[in-house]
């Protein structure tokens, strides 16, 4: 089980690099000392391996092809893709723990809205539908959200920071966070959203990194800087979660969905 639990991490990390680019490996002690350590057929091989190390297409578990090279070999990367990827990740603490995994769900690129929210808890004894997000009632809310601004399903994505379904006794740390974010980062590229509403300040602080409150950061846009160098305006605002819980912070939110509706508006 050990063994199969390596394998898992290094197909992971290799999807993470292939799909960022990385095709080949440069050559150092730490490589020469496991080439070293190979008996001789298995080592001649490593080391063509080591040295060319030319593209590659890794299946995961299943069958699932990590992406797709056009004429050009480049990669092309889905957000199904993605979802395989968060499926075996296992590059933070949280793949012990964890009770599943949930990459987002809805409509696909473009999108006018992206919606990220923190991470979803689920109990082991329950059954929750892939289509959760952010859980049963906050999922329920978020619709009737979205309805009163006029979007409907299939212009929204819908994800979070963290794509782990973890129990109710977990707390994740920044370190899962950070861990996690590269995956968000590509979703928003495939996206291509016009406007990302943060839901909550865990989503809040990964897309925007400050430092102020939520209080502080909501009823206007800030600025998220894509990695295929687009700019995107951000609105943060309450999470549905907290929304059922303090329901007198609800007309606070239903002024940033205004704000939020009416920059839509704009731009059709």
């Amino acid at each position: 089980m050990q063994d199969i639990g390596i394998i898992s991490d290094l197909l992971s990390v290799l999807k993470y690099h292939h799909n960022s680019g990385i095709t080949h490996y440069q050559r150092n002690a730490g490589i020469s000392g496991l080439l070293q350590s190979l008996p001789g057929k298995q080592r001649e091989t490593a080391g063509v391996i080591s040295r060319t190390a030319p593209p590659f297409s890794m299946k995961l578990p299943g069958g699932t092809a990590e992406g797709r090279e056009d004429v050009r070999g480049r990669v092309h990367v889905t957000l199904a893709d993605i979802a395989d990827e968060v499926a075996v990740c296992r590059a933070c603490s949280l793949a012990g723990e964890r009770l599943g995994t949930r990459a987002g769900t809805g409509g696909g690129k473009p999108v006018r809205l992206l919606v990220v929210g923190d991470w979803l808890r689920g109990d082991p004894d329950v059954q929750l539908s892939g289509e959760v997000q952010f859980g049963i009632e906050e999922d329920r809310m978020l619709i009737r959200m979205l309805a009163a601004i006029n979007l409907q399903p299939d212009q929204v994505f819908v994800t979070n920071a963290i794509k782990c379904v973890i129990p109710m006794s977990c707390q994740p740390i920044a370190e899962n966070i950070q861990t996690c974010l590269s995956f968000l980062h590509r979703q928003i590229v495939l996206l291509a959203p016009e406007v990302i509403c943060a839901m909550g300040i865990v989503a809040a602080r990964a897309l925007l990194g400050l430092p102020q409150p939520l209080s502080k950061l909501r009823g206007r846009f800030h600025m998220f800087s894509a990695e295929d160098g687009r700019q995107i305006p951000v609105l943060a605002t309450y999470h549905p979660g907290f929304l059922l819980q303090n329901p007198e912070m609800k007309q606070a939110a239903w002024m940033d969905l205004q704000i939020l509706g009416r920059h839509l508006q704009t731009l059709q």
